[in-house]
């Protein structure tokens, strides 16, 4: 079938249409024998042999209920001030090694350049310790893990 035809045949799922061949689409996927034999061919055809497909109406209503029971309080806003001034320390931590961790990474194979010291990149500059290198911290998506201990952290950016 050629795309244009595609396109014009299931069109009309689309625009006003939409709401009620959704709501069609719902009670075939309850009942296919809720609606006419029409339609149970259409719908039949459209699924193209793909496995059971899903009724988007109790997912609509589970979001619905969530909005409705309204905002709760984030898992951060109990965090006490010292928790919050070092998960800070941790990321900025992380992005002084996205700017200046290439002064001190070993570039050269025959080491013949000698590497900086870079204050920016050492725990005490960001007032973090070795007391904390087993706290896990948010990594700001680091290697898309969201949260690590701060030695495992530290692994990453030195590698």
């Amino acid at each position: 079938m050629k795309l244009i035809d595609k396109f014009s045949k299931y069109s009309a799922l689309y625009g006003a249409n939409a709401p009620y061949i959704e709501e069609m689409y719902e009670s075939y996927l309850a009942d296919p024998n809720s609606v006419g034999e029409n339609w149970q061919e259409y719908f039949k055809e459209y699924r193209d042999g793909r496995t059971q497909d899903v009724a988007h109406g109790p997912i609509k209503a589970s979001f619905e209920h969530l909005a409705r029971q309204g905002r709760r309080p984030c898992a951060s806003a109990g965090m006490d001030h010292v928790a919050s001034e070092k998960q800070t320390a941790v990321l900025k931590l992380i992005d002084a090694y996205r700017r200046r961790g290439h002064q001190v990474a070993s570039l050269c194979p025959l080491n013949l350049r000698e590497r900086q010291d870079v204050p920016e990149l050492s725990l005490g500059y960001h007032g973090l310790s070795n007391a904390d290198l087993e706290t896990e911290f948010n990594t700001g998506g680091l290697c898309g893990v969201p949260h690590m201990t701060l030695k495992q952290i530290l692994e990453i950016l030195d590698r």
